[in-house]
């Protein structure tokens, strides 16, 4: 799982490479969303990842 806060170098080249990839919302990217991408999953901070791994993971 890539974690990342930016659609431009973050998310969609994780996508891209077949890498499944979270989205953080913190900072100045926080509130801007590249609606062409959709990522695995949103985190509001670091502390979610593997919770939220295991609960996707899951639901699969």
């Amino acid at each position: 799982m890539y974690v990342g806060d930016r659609w431009d170098n973050a998310i969609s080249p994780a996508l891209t490479a077949g890498i499944r990839a979270a989205h953080i919302r913190h900072g100045p990217w926080a509130h801007i969303d590249d609606t062409d991408v959709t990522p695995t999953m949103r985190i509001e901070s670091l502390a979610e990842p593997p919770s939220a791994i295991t609960a996707f993971d899951a639901a699969r």
